[in-house]
């Protein structure tokens, strides 16, 4: 049904803070200290718990900090260091010195505090945290191919579809629905689940024990693998003869799944009856499903703050949505971001920004939604507020992992976010799967 020409990519480059080297240097000489206790480093309830300085006074996530001061004692267990309210790791507890790590805090300046028993002292001084990004490859070498194996050799045609789950297994269709691959992210592995299964859309179960897959067929509709039994397969049939199948799929907070054909009709299996209907179709006021000869050929996602399922028309160049439930009428579909017919990168209000092919997309945390807009080789975001900016990438396209100024794209597929807001990209044009990291 579908064709799709996949350009071989160039390479990257490698980065390094290089404001880690004096944290780095100091850090083992004051842990190399003398562990004996003498009188002088015991906690004395009598006396205040002071906190004096840090080092550095600015920092990134997970970096080593000693924090300066008098009165900590030396059991580390009797200690509870504060950036606010978010409470670091001590590694270890000098009297003078605790030397802790970073914890994850949002942008901007914290109050450090030390409590030991029942005093309790507060850097006069914020401490900066400094939230970082980054893209990183975690799967493919770059090469065209199938091959499995370790994740940064293994090869991928695609990928087309991912979907991640919460144990760092990313679930991948690849070749134009031939293959499914499985990445685990913890044992740096690629392995092929199945061939020749026309399989496209994935999506997890809200508790990660079942993915879906939508299948582009007449006498089936999807596959549905237990991911705590060796990823047993079951083919759910076409039963609804919903044409060409499902392109993709989402599945609401009740469990109930939306399969959204390959020509616009929507079909929904229920989450008690198990029973699945053809609820509706896209309307052609946003959808021309004659486009270029081909359908919808969809990507979807589900938005748990307004139980809307979100769907993209690369061949429209838009996102629109419609209300999770058993019935949908014509007025229930809107168009949410991009101008039907209008490709372009512009930003702005969503009902004023052009998108290219937009593709997958992901809701994070905090409700913002993040788009693969293929054609222009970028990852865009739409805001809370309804504003859609560049996140990340260039219309140039290319292949490099860095800090996200300098990251480049080359016909992003798909997009996934893990209950941590670390992003996945199915980087189909260079065929690897690419990891966002903002911390």
């Amino acid at each position: 049904m579908k064709h799709k020409h996949k350009p071989v990519p160039g390479g990257g480059r490698m980065y390094f803070p290089y404001y880690l080297i004096f944290i780095l240097l100091q850090f083992p000489f004051c842990l190399s200290c003398s562990d004996s206790d003498s009188p002088n480093e015991q906690f004395d309830p009598n006396k205040p718990v002071e906190v004096s300085s840090i080092v550095p006074e600015s920092a990134a996530i997970g970096l080593p900090l000693i924090i300066h001061g008098n009165n900590f004692g030396t059991d580390k267990s009797k200690i509870k260091v504060l950036f606010d309210d978010v409470e670091a790791k001590i590694i270890k507890a000098k009297n003078e010195h605790l030397y802790v790590l970073n914890p994850k805090q949002s942008n901007g300046e914290h109050t450090i505090k030390v409590i030991v028993g029942d005093k309790e002292g507060a850097m006069a001084k914020k401490f900066n945290y400094v939230v970082t990004a980054s893209v990183t490859t975690v799967a493919g070498n770059g090469e065209r191919g199938t091959s499995d194996g370790n994740s940064l050799e293994a090869e991928f045609v695609g990928p087309d579809y991912i979907a991640v789950d919460d144990k760092g297994n990313i679930l991948a269709s690849d070749w134009n629905g031939d293959r499914i691959r499985l990445i685990s992210l913890e044992e740096s592995k690629v392995t092929t689940l199945s061939k020749n299964d026309n399989a496209y859309g994935v999506c997890y179960s809200a508790d990660y024990n079942t993915a879906y897959i939508a299948v582009e067929s007449s006498s089936k509709l999807s596959y549905e693998y237990d991911c705590s039994s060796n990823w047993l397969r079951s083919v759910i049939e076409n039963t609804v003869e919903i044409k060409d199948g499902a392109a993709s799929l989402a599945i609401d907070k009740e469990g109930n799944i939306y399969y959204i054909g390959y020509r616009g009709a929507i079909a929904r299996k229920d989450h008690l009856t198990k029973k699945v209907t053809i609820i509706g179709e896209i309307p052609n006021t946003l959808i021309d499903t004659k486009a270029d000869g081909y359908g919808v050929d969809s990507y979807a996602c589900y938005n748990s703050r307004d139980n809307n399922i979100y769907v993209s028309t690369k061949y429209d160049h838009a996102i629109i949505r419609f209300e999770a439930k058993s019935k949908l009428e014509s007025k229930d579909f809107e168009l949410y971001a991009g101008r039907v017919g209008n490709s372009g990168l512009g930003n702005g209000h969503r009902l004023e920004a052009t998108f290219k092919g937009p593709r997958g997309m992901a809701f994070d945390s905090k409700g913002n939604m993040y788009i693969a807009d293929s054609s222009n080789h970028v990852i865009r975001m739409i805001d809370t507020d309804g504003n859609v900016s560049t996140f990340i990438g260039n219309p140039i396209g290319g292949n490099q992992d860095g800090l996200i100024e300098d990251a480049l794209f080359l016909l992003p597929y798909d997009i996934t976010i893990n209950p941590d807001d670390i992003m996945y990209v199915a980087d189909s044009g260079n065929h690897r799967i690419r990891c966002i990291s903002i911390q």
